[in-house]
């Protein structure tokens, strides 16, 4: 039995009966097949000796046949049809070839071939995509309590409780000269260590990609895609510097706070460049401790005033970049709402919350999957508050959404 008969029989359901026997390739190495599908359309089975043996079939074996087939600029195929991905959604399908591949999507039920230089076929915009956004935006403000005060408090109170009365006052006290050091040099944290060239490169580069970057949910979808896997990558981070420190028990709570946050800070300065916002500007390192205890807060409560409150600083930072007198009282009224100038109190409520959230990571091994899994919940909070909060920013300086 050949590569081409092998291939036949396991896609067998549907590939239907052959046309003709097998036939050599144009370059006389390989062999080819021509079946007509259970759904009516041809289908082709190719085996060559440096790609192997696979199947083109329905509308992507005709772009390629218009292409030229194997002759053309795609050449031989390099993967069987399967199904075309974004954010985990399957969104159509993709045959790859030698040099690039097809992509057919269900929402236009439109092929279209790309370049090998693309790592993925240019993406399609939703056109509803704005709408979206702002539900989505809508519904994060009405939630509740995220992750790790849900976990927190259900599921690891009784535990929980004992190991926050076995937390040496000492640890809290270092804990919050820590947290207020890290929080009075915000701003050199972000010229170190936020690449704000590169990510304006590559959101850029994502725009070119798009087939109508005109479009005016285009930008806002380039930035919240890179923005998406900002989050994803310092969650990782954030978990890993967890259990690294948490294995050793009360040692390592002592040097997992301050790195801990370090990595938090550092990825809403991301989420602030990738949205347009300068994290080292004095107004946006205020804003930016306003969305951090935000994203952090313990319960319902407190989130919502503390989310009525961003609002109001939004809108004061929206009217203060107004070159008139009304930006002018704009800035001056935003001092009334700094948390810069409380930033010791600050320090001190957030490395208590952290110091008691963590309590367990002081019992060595279990310690490394309580880091592990806490960092990587509070920064998801964390991320979730920035992404949201910079996101509608964006959308009410563009004027699509009202302040």
């Amino acid at each position: 039995m050949s590569p081409i008969d092998q291939k036949a029989e396991q896609i067998r359901e549907w590939i239907g009966e052959p046309l003709h026997d097998e036939r050599p390739t144009f370059d006389g190495l390989g062999r080819y097949r021509t079946f007509m599908a259970r759904d009516g359309m041809p289908a082709s089975i190719h085996w060559h000796p440096r790609h192997g043996t696979y199947e083109v079939h329905g509308a992507i074996r005709r772009h390629w046949e218009a292409l030229g087939c194997e002759r053309g600029p795609l050449g031989f195929p390099t993967s069987d049809e399967h199904d075309l991905e974004d954010f985990g959604k399957t969104i159509g399908r993709i045959n790859h070839f030698e040099r690039g591949a097809i992509h057919w999507l269900s929402n236009t039920n439109a092929c279209c071939a790309f370049p090998p230089n693309l790592e993925a076929p240019p993406p399609i915009v939703p056109k509803d995509y704005l709408e979206t956004a702002r539900k989505e935006i809508a519904a994060w403000e009405a939630q509740g309590p995220g992750f790790v005060s849900r976990v927190g408090d259900a599921v690891l109170w009784p535990a929980q409780r004992a190991a926050e009365a076995m937390v040496p006052a000492s640890v809290q006290e270092s804990a919050t000269k820590a947290v207020h050091a890290i929080l009075t040099n915000l701003g050199d944290v972000a010229q170190r260590t936020v690449p704000g060239n590169k990510l304006r490169e590559t959101i850029a580069k994502r725009l070119t990609h798009l087939p109508d970057p005109a479009n005016p949910s285009a930008e806002l979808w380039a930035r919240d895609k890179q923005a998406r896997i900002s989050w994803n990558v310092h969650v990782g981070l954030a978990a890993a510097e967890g259990a690294g420190t948490g294995a050793v028990g009360l040692p390592g709570l002592v040097a997992d706070i301050p790195a801990f946050l370090t990595i938090t800070l550092r990825q809403l300065q991301e989420m602030a460049v990738i949205y347009g916002f300068d994290p080292d500007a004095p107004e946006e390192r205020d804003y930016l401790l306003h969305v951090l205890r935000t994203g952090g807060a313990g319960d319902r409560k407190y989130k919502l005033e503390y989310l009525l409150v961003l609002k109001q600083v939004e809108e004061l930072l929206l009217r203060a970049s107004l070159r008139n007198a009304a930006g002018q009282l704009a800035a001056r009224e935003l001092s009334k709402f700094s948390l810069v100038a409380t930033l010791r109190q600050l320090a001190h409520t957030l490395a208590v919350q952290l110091t008691k959230r963590k309590a367990l990571q002081m019992i060595p091994v279990i310690g490394a999957v309580v880091g592990g899994c806490f960092n990587a919940a509070f920064i998801h909070d964390v991320a979730n508050a920035g992404y949201h909060c910079y996101r509608r920013r964006f959308l009410q300086n563009s004027g699509i959404l009202p302040a």
